[in-house]
């Protein structure tokens, strides 16, 4: 009896961290540098290239091309879960939101 309760408490243990692990996600910021069908590739600040799923469950705000600016969260296995394109002037430039402004004004210190 003692050992199936150590079996199941194992088990139990090992089975919870795998759901904790999955949920688990982080963020990823830089350039599209490639999207082929429903997989875009991130290139970040460091140069280290990020593979995401990107699919209609997908929070994507703005339009995902190559050369865009992206800030995406994304599960472990690759699926992102929100992608907030950056705004583009018309040369190309990232430009600051009403969004962005926002979001540095409260950042200041009061």
């Amino acid at each position: 009896m003692k050992k199936l309760l150590a079996v199941v408490a194992v088990v139990a243990v090992v089975g919870f961290s795998g759901v904790s692990f999955a949920m688990k996600s982080h963020e990823v910021m830089g350039e599209v540098v490639k999207m082929e069908d429903q997989m875009v590739d991130v290139k970040d600040s460091e140069g280290k290239i990020h593979s995401m799923h990107v699919d209609k469950t997908t929070k994507v705000t703005g339009e995902i091309v190559v050369g865009a600016h992206v800030k995406a969260e994304m599960h472990a296995s690759g699926h992102a879960t929100k992608v907030a394109v950056e705004a583009m002037d018309k040369n190309g430039k990232t430009k600051e939101t009403k969004e962005d402004m926002k979001e540095t004004k409260e950042d200041m210190p009061q």
